[in-house]
């Protein structure tokens, strides 16, 4: 599969202002242990790097399932290296946390998990936890309970669908569906979760993907154009958050 330059620099980006955001958060909270005061940079909205992440994996999963769509066990290969890209790794960090609120459950300010939420953690199932966040036992997961029902939700097409437009719009449909169900009803967990605009962000990655392989390109100049006002963008959201 063809490699994406432009594609791991987007991702580095992502991640790097997702880093950026959760280091100042726990360098303001060390701060004030300690009596000192930390000023935090406002710069960019750190945490879009989440919606930049997601916009990515909608592309890049349109993109390198190529090979598989009309494939008879392209739903089931597709799924495969998704969970073996991430399950393994997520389950190891989860359990060494549960370990560590066990052993020191100070150092982490709450209480240690039950079982029931470490399974439902192990499974990618939001739920509510003590303190009444929707998140995961290791919280910083909670974003794979969105990665996960769109891998799902993209297997399933597979083995419906032969061509790439046809998974991504029964996976577009599916997600407009828990979108609106969540609206219209009100639906509990999980639906209410899975039911946030956020989701749409993949759908925008799926729709970028499928321009790619139809052979849509823009020329050098618009690529800076969009680069730009993406950059000029993100400024402008950060400055009006403030």
């Amino acid at each position: 599969m063809q490699s994406l330059s432009a594609v791991q620099l987007v991702r580095a980006l992502a991640a790097l202002m997702v880093a950026v955001w959760h280091v100042q958060h726990d360098a303001v909270a060390l701060a004030q242990r300690f009596g000192f005061a930390f000023a935090t940079s406002e710069f960019l909205p750190w945490m879009a790097g989440v919606d930049i992440f997601f916009v990515v994996s909608g592309f890049v999963m349109v993109h390198s399932s190529a090979r598989l769509f009309g494939q008879p066990e392209g739903s089931r290969i597709f799924l495969m290296r998704r969970l073996i890209r991430i399950v393994p790794l997520y389950w190891m960090t989860t359990l060494a946390f549960v370990v560590l609120a066990f052993l020191l459950p100070a150092a982490l300010n709450s209480a240690p998990p039950g079982i029931a939420d470490i399974a439902r953690s192990l499974v990618f199932w939001p739920y509510e936890n003590a303190a009444g966040a929707v998140q995961p036992v290791y919280s910083l997961g909670w974003t794979l309970n969105y990665e996960m029902l769109f891998y799902l939700l993209f297997a399933l097409a597979l083995g419906v669908s032969e061509l790439a437009g046809g998974v991504v719009a029964l996976v577009t449909l599916a997600l407009v569906g828990l979108f609106a169900a969540q609206r219209l009803f009100g639906l509990p967990l999980p639906v209410s979760y899975w039911g946030q605009p956020i989701v749409f962000e993949f759908v925008l990655g799926m729709a970028i993907g499928l321009m790619r392989a139809e052979g849509v390109r823009l020329s050098g100049t618009l690529r800076w154009l969009f680069t730009l006002a993406a950059f000029t963008l993100l400024v402008t959201k950060s400055g009006l958050a403030q």
